[in-house]
């Protein structure tokens, strides 16, 4: 019967680590298009870091795209793309470019394509809250961890 108790009060981990981290990809995209289509877009956002992004690629192009806008270059598509085609991914085993690591220039047409800039800056405060949420799982990860790693 106490086993029966026990059990039943147990968390149901599996459901937890089955899901995606909090993240939205509507906005995420929003912003490095709406960045490559309006010069003045990156200037309101000025508050994200790359971090903040959920994806790898897109935290690529956003950290290309704030250190044009900080060398006060244009920020446009064909900016985007030369910056990162000029550096290299030390991420990788192979020697590739940053632009070949962001999936090309067809990857930066395709955000190019899909917004514009008009609701940039409440975008850029949606990407933070999910930011927040998936630094709250982690922090909850790393106790349970620590938890599991306890021997009194």
């Amino acid at each position: 019967m106490v086993a029966q108790i026990v059990n039943k009060n147990q968390p149901n981990f599996t459901s937890i680590f089955d899901k995606f981290p909090p993240q939205s990809m509507a906005a995420e995209e929003a912003i490095l298009g709406g960045i490559m289509l309006d010069p003045e877009a990156m200037g309101r956002v000025t508050f994200l870091s790359p971090e903040h992004f959920s994806l790898k690629p897109h935290q690529i192009i956003f950290d290309a795209c704030k250190q044009l806008h900080e060398k006060n270059l244009p920020t446009d598509l064909m900016h985007v793309a030369v910056w990162l085609s000029d550096r290299i991914d030390y991420t990788t085993q192979n020697k590739i470019t940053l632009l070949e690591s962001i999936g090309g220039q067809l990857m930066l047409a395709q955000l190019a394509e899909v917004t514009d800039a008009i609701n940039i800056d409440q975008y850029g405060y949606l990407i933070l809250k999910k930011y927040a949420l998936r630094c709250g799982i982690s922090v909850g990860y790393e106790i349970i961890r620590l938890a599991q790693e306890f021997n009194p």
